[in-house]
């Protein structure tokens, strides 16, 4: 599809979302696209004028998402992981669709960063899980510069990565503290002061998608919810094809302008949170065991595992 229009329309599906909010933030606070026309819609505006809402300091009507009105735009934006998803974009035949929201099964293109020529003809672009996004950040600088043979990782989810998660936890943690019964609406265990299991199912996407990116199975993925408001945490123990060089290795990141290294042993989610850059700790080696070594990483789950793609998918679309 040729984006080579005078004033390119961008829809947003689910302005109520907290992913919705962070892209419109990011987008106004950097002073992005004024050269694009943004249009807001969420399944909640049932009646004009419901939901008034502003962007880049004017006031805007957030619209019901009729199909007629979806058509009007080029690009069309899922923020939301909602079960009208699939039939909304099977309707929506003649703009690109961007999945940020891990809502679709079927797609054309699973988003990396690394594609070229690719990216303008495929009709639905899916960004990875944000854990399996960062996940392949990490892992990527280690594989081509020293060749990966296994890695194994831990990731801590924070209570932001779901809808409504923040809320919760803070009830769980005022709930707790005044020894009353766990309110479990969001998450199906207590994670307040403690840490649950991430669901079975978004644990296999994280590994296949990381696995998928990398273009290998030797990934293995454990995850949890940790008691945090933003930012994932990762401990990864790996094993290289030969042995690092520390030097190489520092380098082998910094040329990427994506990470930051800490000169901390432990990297802290707080450090992350409303970073651009995922931050890593130092790297340690794993004593007699050959090539082998272990790190950790935070990551701001919303501005480093989804929003800085989201612009660098727009920008590529729209230049």
């Amino acid at each position: 599809m040729s984006l080579k229009q005078k004033k390119i329309k961008v829809g947003v599906l689910g302005y109520t979302s907290e992913l919705s909010k962070e892209l419109k933030s990011f987008i106004e606070e950097e002073g992005l696209f004024e050269e694009l026309r943004f249009n807001f819609y969420d399944l909640n505006a049932k009646d004009d004028y419901s939901i008034l809402g502003d962007f880049r300091d004017e006031s805007i009507v957030v619209k019901y998402p009729k199909i007629d009105e979806l058509k009007t735009n080029d690009i069309l934006i899922l923020t939301s992981n909602l079960p009208q998803n699939e039939d909304i974009v099977k309707l929506y035949k003649d703009g690109i669709v961007i999945d940020i929201a891990d809502s679709l099964d079927e797609y054309s293109l699973l988003y990396s960063g690394e594609e070229k020529d690719t990216l303008k003809n495929s009709r639905i672009i899916k960004l990875p899980q944000p854990a399996s996004f960062i996940l392949y950040k990490i892992l990527t600088p280690i594989k081509k510069s020293f060749g990966l043979e296994w890695a194994l990782s831990n990731v801590f989810f924070p209570a932001s990565s779901k809808e409504g998660g923040i809320d919760n936890f803070l009830d769980q943690i005022l709930n707790s503290l005044n020894m009353k019964p766990i309110n479990k609406e969001v998450f199906n265990e207590q994670i307040a002061f403690s840490f649950a299991p991430i669901e079975e199912e978004v644990e296999r996407k994280i590994e296949e998608e990381t696995r998928k990116l990398l273009g290998m199975r030797e990934v293995g993925v454990e995850s949890f919810f940790a008691s945090v408001f933003h930012s994932f945490s990762f401990f990864i123990h790996f094993k290289t094809l030969k042995p690092i060089e520390e030097d190489i290795f520092k380098y082998s990141f910094e040329v990427e302008n994506f990470f930051r290294f800490s000169r901390k042993r432990l990297t802290s989610p707080i450090e992350a949170a409303g970073n651009n850059k995922i931050e890593l700790s130092f790297l340690r080696k794993v004593k007699d065991m050959e090539n082998t070594y272990f790190f950790n990483a935070s990551a701001d789950n919303f501005k480093a595992g989804i929003i800085l793609s989201v612009v660098e998918i727009l920008k590529k679309l729209t230049e």
